[in-house]
């Protein structure tokens, strides 16, 4: 994964936190990207590698829990900056949860 995924990744797991999935715009904002193009790619690594799911409606991307990647063996194998991100995006999930 890249670490432009993972940054995509992470900005997905704190704009899920509210129950509803980002839109396209939203994601590109958080990245700082200028289209929706961008985003779009990013997403399709993300759904190949089973990490999320989009649905057939606008704001249907999800993230996949059980998925391998988030297990406790694969966060240890994390680097410290995508272990970072990662923090940062749970921490942003438990903030909305709260």
């Amino acid at each position: 994964m890249t670490s432009r995924e993972q940054d995509c990744l992470a900005v997905i797991a704190r704009l899920t936190a509210g129950g509803v999935g980002p839109s396209y715009d939203e994601i590109a904002a958080a990245l700082g990207l200028a289209s929706k193009s961008g985003v779009a790619r990013l997403i399709a690594a993300l759904e190949r590698d089973g990490l999320v799911a989009r649905g057939a409606g606008a704001r249907s991307i999800r993230l996949i829990a059980d998925h391998p990647a988030y297990t406790p063996a694969a966060l240890t194998a994390l680097s410290p900056a995508a272990l970072g991100r990662l923090i940062a995006a749970a921490s942003g999930v438990l903030e909305a949860l709260s």
